[in-house]
């Protein structure tokens, strides 16, 4: 599950990176689109820092709800990851 969820915050990164870039999206969390608009690899690291946490401590974790939450999480950024295509596809079909 947590390399699942690296995997989709990734992409999720890649595409709302490669969006803003290309002036067709803003970051809809205003905390993050602050941090974006002062440093592109600040952005990066933060975003990338919780997921790469679970991979390394996801077997000490032994709550339940932990495990809820991150199923929980890891459908929400598929559904991110899906509405992004909603944008990207346009532009190469």
């Amino acid at each position: 599950m947590p390399i699942l969820i690296f995997l989709l915050i990734l992409i999720d990164t890649i595409f709302t990176a490669a969006g803003i870039s290309h002036h067709i999206i803003g970051e809809a969390n205003p905390i993050m689109a602050y941090i974006l608009d002062d440093s592109l690899v600040l952005f990066v690291l933060i975003k990338l820092s919780l997921p790469i946490f679970l991979v390394v401590f996801y077997r000490k974790i032994e709550a339940g709800w932990i495990h809820v939450l991150l199923k929980a999480t890891a459908a929400l950024y598929l559904l991110v990851d899906l509405y992004h295509l909603l944008w990207i596809l346009p532009l190469y079909v």
